[in-house]
């Protein structure tokens, strides 16, 4: 029985995108062991064995050399066939802790959910960032990227190593349907909102690239042409208690309000009239997928992962980052124009079915047996 070992930061991170991954695994037959950060105490199905290691997100902390040396003393005694790591720092251990046990068979596939150097990116993140990536290639047999720029990079740079391109990690089309009038009314009633008011929503954790704060700098423009606008944040982070306070300093409170980490977003999104992602840098961003899932406009920030889901004028509108006068324009637009926000959201739903749960499985089926089963790519490709 062939052994994979699946490596990914948190609990949370497991459960919510790579549950259908384990579950493939666990069908075809292959003893699956899983390793990540216990966070939240989530138990994780399809898996023969867990190991909990406390992933940091700064690569130099010390625990992350503790949790180096437990990989290697796993990995080496187990003898894995394929290991299949995400995110930049475990995967950066992983493949560190690997070295020997690849010289040995094993085989090592990264998801890079986002590389951190791109178009526009700091010289120093090209400096750190690429020049890790280029080195830890060399130590990797496959390399899965979830957006086009980061694919086009990985196949121009990264020689030495098989490069494949998915479209994302997928969304659960089950989870996220086409909301009926009657239920957007009762999710709206739900949140205490009124008929009239126009609900913006940002679903993001609160971190510095996801820049929160320009966002509050929009509104006060907005509300003085949209008095009913309220603002919908989803998600926790280091720096929610500096936006809220902002929030509470630029007189905003009511019309900004703070959900915090919900597990329940299929009753968040269909109370919104848009969604929207001011972030400076993203992978593919999984917000606005299922977002668009529920058939919601998005108004998003021209950068790499949200070229690759909106469609300038068709699903929605993309505004050079950091203008304020363009995210404002799209905002007024989409609320003037009731039929074009149908319009953009339907259009939206039509262009997600291509990110789904099922075409990402389909995609990483062929990839992972490119390494494991040969033989089943051509009846997989037929």
């Amino acid at each position: 029985m062939k052994k994979i070992l699946y490596i990914v930061t948190s609990d949370s991170f497991m459960k919510a995108f790579n549950l259908p991954y384990l579950k493939w695994f666990k069908c075809q037959g292959y003893e699956v062991h899983a390793a990540f950060e216990n966070r939240f105490g989530y138990e994780i199905p399809y898996c023969d064995q867990v190991i909990h290691l406390p992933f940091k997100r700064n690569p130099f902390h010390p625990a992350n050399y503790r949790v180096y040396r437990s990989l290697k003393k796993q990995i080496d005694k187990e003898k894995y066939d394929l290991i299949h790591c995400h995110t930049p720092v475990p995967a950066a251990i992983t493949r560190l802790a690997a070295v020997g046990t690849r010289k040995m068979g094993t085989q090592i596939l990264y998801t890079a959910h986002g590389f951190h150097f791109f178009k526009g990116a700091s010289l120093k993140n090209w400096l750190i960032y690429f020049t890790a990536e280029m080195l830890l290639s060399r130590l990797t047999d496959g390399i899965v990227t979830i957006n086009k720029d980061d694919y086009n990079l990985a196949k121009l740079h990264f020689k030495k190593t098989k490069v494949f391109y998915i479209s994302g990690v997928g969304v659960d089309t089950n989870r996220y349907q086409l909301p009926d009038p009657s239920y957007i009314k009762e999710c709206r009633e739900a949140l205490g909102f009124q008929v009239d008011d126009f609900v913006l929503l940002y679903t993001a954790e609160f971190i510095p690239r996801k820049n929160h704060q320009f966002i509050l700098e929009a509104l006060p423009k907005l509300l003085q042409e949209i008095p009913d606008l309220k603002v919908l944040f989803a998600g926790r982070g280091k720096l929610m208690k500096d936006i809220e306070a902002l929030a509470v300093e630029r007189g905003l409170s009511a019309n900004v309000h703070f959900l915090g980490f919900r597990q329940d977003l299929e009753s968040i999104l269909p109370a919104a009239d848009v969604c929207v992602s001011v972030s400076k840098q993203e992978g593919l961003p999984i917000g606005l997928s299922e977002a668009m899932m529920c058939a919601k406009p998005v108004v998003a920030s021209k950068i790499r992962g949200h070229v690759d889901l909106v469609d300038h004028g068709r699903n929605g509108f993309l505004f050079d980052p950091g203008d304020l006068q363009d995210f404002n324009q799209y905002i007024l637009k989409i609320h003037h124009n009731q039929t074009l926000r149908k319009q953009l959201g339907n259009a939206a739903w039509d262009t997600i079915q291509e990110f789904s749960i099922s075409r990402s499985l389909n995609k990483m089926q062929k990839i992972y047996c490119f390494f494991l089963e040969p033989k089943k790519i051509a009846e997989l490709i037929s």
